[in-house]
């Protein structure tokens, strides 16, 4: 008996089972790269809100002035020693071997180094979140020194100074982190909206937002150039 009801199984019946599951396992598998893209956005907000607080609790801590982005250069023409994020590290505001610098929708190519020397000179290709240098963390749109950062006083709208962003340096070797971020088009340190077109952007206040960005090639569009009237980087 138990025979004849195997073998009245027909194929149509296997196939369709078969669609039934091919089906499912489509759908999950959307819900759980869909789960995976939010959480990796979700992930980033919570870094840069911890980042953002540990450059304001520091710059609390040095008569209310932002850390400089770098302390001075090196000998060696384009390096710096002293950088913000080892800084943050080294003074204890940040956890040493923290992945806080890396973003999980960064390129696979690169990762975060996550035994922190004292000097970190090469540190800044792992740090995926970068730094407004030219307007908070330095002072060159300002006609001011190289690295003299901003004073919380000088920032005319914290809500809408971009302190940190998501960051990408493109190499010949491939993408690369970016301890800063240039202000206008055509630099090497670019605001990378790799969100599904959105940039995650920490402001001078502490607060983090999502920013969508139409053209991920020019994301100044939505963020304003320089020291444009509608820029988010200008103090």
């Amino acid at each position: 008996m138990n025979e004849r009801k195997l073998a009245a199984f027909t194929l149509l019946e296997l196939l369709v089972a078969i669609c039934v599951v091919v089906v499912l396992a489509a759908l999950l598998g959307g819900v759980t790269l869909r789960s995976l893209k939010i959480s990796s956005v979700a992930k980033c907000t919570m870094n840069l809100r911890q980042i953002a607080g540990a450059l304001l609790i520091s710059a609390g801590d040095r008569n209310n002035t932002f850390l400089p982005y770098a302390a001075r250069e090196t000998d060696v023409p384009g390096e710096y020693e002293d950088r913000w994020s080892a800084v943050l590290i080294e003074r204890g505001y940040l956890s040493p071997g923290s992945d806080i610098f890396r973003c999980p929708a960064f390129p696979a190519n690169t990762d975060l180094k996550t035994n922190w020397s004292v000097s970190m000179q090469a540190g800044s290709r792992w740090v995926h979140y970068g730094y407004n240098n030219s307007h908070v963390g330095g002072s060159f749109r300002y006609g001011g020194e190289k690295f003299k950062a901003a004073r919380l006083a000088e920032l005319t709208v914290p809500s809408r100074t971009i302190l940190l962003a998501d960051s990408l340096r493109p190499t010949p070797s491939g993408p690369r982190g970016g301890y800063i971020l240039e202000d206008r088009k055509g630099s090497d340190y670019i605001p990378d909206a790799r969100h599904e077109g959105r940039l995650t952007v920490a402001f001078a206040d502490g607060h983090v937002e999502a920013i969508p960005i139409a053209d991920k090639e020019n994301p100044w569009k939505e963020l304003g150039s320089a020291m444009a009237a509608d820029s988010l980087w200008k103090r």
